[in-house]
């Protein structure tokens, strides 16, 4: 009898954690969400923002690219934005490393543009090749990724849509 309570005992507490690691699971994907709105739209305003100046030949308009390109455009700043992006998705960025070690450096820079909001213009403008260029490469990438199978590419390919 005893031998029954403790297994009774034992698979309620068991029901107990299940029921909580399913809602801290459902949390975390309504951050992860959140996170990425946020993230995504905050570059996507600036990147509305340079491009308006840019396509509209405002006087100060080369001011604002060279600002631009010192906050976002060079190598460093690139480098800075993979981190930041890694740091708040959860190590997506070190992950997908991981998985595809087939993707370079570049690539992962076009991944971390497009996964903040960029559009193709934007990020052809940033690193200086042209759109269908950028299309091309990010097609390549996708490709790669999707090698995973749906499931794992799913994570991935998740933060660029």
């Amino acid at each position: 009898m005893t031998d029954l309570r403790v297994l009774h005992t034992l698979e309620n507490k068991i029901h107990s954690l299940n029921r909580k690691v399913r809602i801290r699971e459902e949390r975390l994907s309504v951050f992860r969400k959140e996170n990425k709105f946020l993230i995504r739209n905050s570059f996507r305003l600036l990147g509305k923002l340079y491009y308006t100046y840019l396509t509209t030949g405002t006087a100060g308009t080369n001011q604002l690219r060279e600002i631009w390109k010192e906050a976002c455009g060079n190598t460093s700043r690139m480098d800075r934005l993979v981190r930041f992006l890694d740091k708040h998705s959860d190590h997506l960025i070190r992950d997908l490393r991981s998985s595809v070690p087939s993707l370079g450096d570049d690539e992962v820079v076009l991944y971390c543009c497009f996964a903040v909001g960029f559009d193709a213009p934007l990020v052809s403008e940033l690193t200086g090749v042209g759109v269908n260029t950028v299309y091309s490469r990010k097609k390549r990438m996708i490709d790669k990724i999707l090698k995973l199978g749906p499931k794992r590419a799913r994570r991935f390919l998740d933060l660029l849509e």
